[in-house]
């Protein structure tokens, strides 16, 4: 038997993430994630850009849908070589905003947990300036995350998930530490157990250390960006207004002006 610890998005998570993650509805959260591209009124020929893209399966089933130029990045190397792997027309590439040195894109986007992997509200504050940087005037950015009012109403528990993939029998528990969740700090280790056809048991664990906001820091960091908010729903697909019990929540905001920071 093998078994190895890694932080995050390593190697090992990001071979198996696809499979970890098959319970959720990639087609369906496109599709609405697409719909609300087009109420905005953003033209086929825009570019748009997914921050925190991971193996991009959103990004890649949106370049189905929609005839826009569509860059995509993340910060793990191996989460970005699986997403080229896919061999799509999105471009991929790994680094960090800074890297970008245009400000092209009419759209952006970040999807599920992304925000919450920073840890500081003044590098919140620094990474929504960027976003601003990246997007023309009148620009839209969609993000979503936690609900820390939802979570601390309702912290998380031990879930175990039983996947069959091929011929390999996947185990994924995931553990949460809500030892400093009041403080916002939320971190989970993820427990996979992969047993393959001759029966043979190889494990690892990946540690998330995730920042539970609250909504007034967002409203704030985004103000100080230069962003006008245009809604705070649920997360896709649904984007319910009814914001209480969602466990995540979503943000639309334009782009009105320069960052006064």
């Amino acid at each position: 038997m093998k078994k190895e610890m890694c932080e995050d998005y390593s190697e090992a998570f990001a071979r198996y993430y696809d499979i970890l993650t098959q319970h959720k509805d990639y087609a369906l959260e496109t599709s609405a994630l697409n719909e609300l591209v087009d109420s905005l009124k953003i033209d086929q020929s825009c570019p748009l850009i997914d921050i925190g893209c991971g193996t991009g399966t959103h990004s890649i089933k949106l370049s189905r849908l929609r005839k826009n130029p569509i860059s995509a990045f993340d910060i793990s190397p191996p989460m970005l070589r699986e997403a080229i792997a896919k061999r799509s027309r999105v471009i991929f590439f790994s680094g960090s905003l800074l890297d970008i040195d245009t400000s092209a894109f009419s759209f952006a986007y970040s999807l599920y947990n992304v925000v919450n992997c920073i840890t500081e509200l003044a590098e919140l504050s620094n990474f929504f300036l960027q976003v601003n940087r990246r997007l023309k005037l009148g620009g839209y950015y969609f993000f979503e995350f936690w609900n820390r009012a939802a979570v601390l109403e309702e912290p998380p528990v031990i879930v175990t998930r039983v996947i069959h993939s091929g011929r390999e029998k996947v185990i994924r528990i995931a553990e949460p530490d809500i030892s400093c969740l009041s403080d916002g700090i939320l971190n989970l280790v993820y427990k996979i157990e992969i047993t393959d056809v001759n029966g043979d048991l190889s494990q690892f664990e990946s540690l998330h250390r995730l920042r539970l906001f609250d909504l007034a820091d967002f409203q704030r960091c985004l103000r100080v960006a230069g962003f006008e908010i245009n809604f705070c729903r649920g997360a896709l697909p649904s984007l319910s207004e009814n914001i209480r019990n969602e466990r995540m929540l979503s943000i639309l905001v334009k782009k009105t002006g320069e960052p006064l920071l």
